[in-house]
């Protein structure tokens, strides 16, 4: 090791070893040690922070992410009395939602829409379909809302990969 980088880590602030990266905040942030500099996260772990770094996906990545939760929820907790509308109709109903939400939420890595699943029935089914799903998610609420952490990580790395891929293929688009 050189003399040089020793000194600068012997002058180095006691507080700063062993920190994970900080980056500096863009609005205004009070830390209590009156730094102006906020710890970076790995992985969002709530709705809030997944909304906020999802940037103009963040609509559709937060509903991405209680759908895929509550279908999660549905598939495991079939058989229980958690469920209030039965196991077929509350799986078809959030699937059919899910789906229909992808349509107008996250494109595909390819940047493709999914075609709507809803439109395609009669207004009184989409309705039904509609009601049920609303219903499963107040017993998934009363659950605890299980699995959302995990369906918002899944939901942040969607985006990041297609971010990636759109940021990639503006780079190539540019080179030739």
């Amino acid at each position: 090791m050189s003399l040089q980088l020793r000194r600068l880590q012997n002058a180095a602030a006691e507080g700063d070893r062993g920190l994970p990266v900080f980056r500096p905040t863009a609005i205004p942030y009070e830390h209590p040690n009156s730094s102006q500099y906020v710890e970076t996260l790995g992985k969002p772990q709530d709705l809030e922070a997944l909304h906020m770094r999802a940037e103009p996906y963040g609509d559709a990545a937060v509903r991405h992410a209680c759908w895929q939760a509550v279908m999660t929820w549905v598939l495991f907790n079939g058989t229980t009395d958690l469920l209030s509308q039965g196991y077929i109709a509350a799986s078809s109903a959030v699937r059919l939602c899910l789906k229909e939400d992808e349509a107008h939420g996250l494109p595909d890595f390819n940047g493709l829409r999914k075609p709507p699943a809803l439109p395609l029935m009669p207004q009184d089914v989409q309705d039904s379909i509609r009601t049920i799903a609303a219903q499963t998610i107040v017993d998934w609420h009363e659950a605890g809302s299980p699995g959302i952490v995990r369906a918002i990580e899944h939901a942040h790395g969607h985006v990041l990969a297609c971010k990636m891929k759109y940021q990639n293929k503006d780079i190539d688009s540019v080179r030739m």
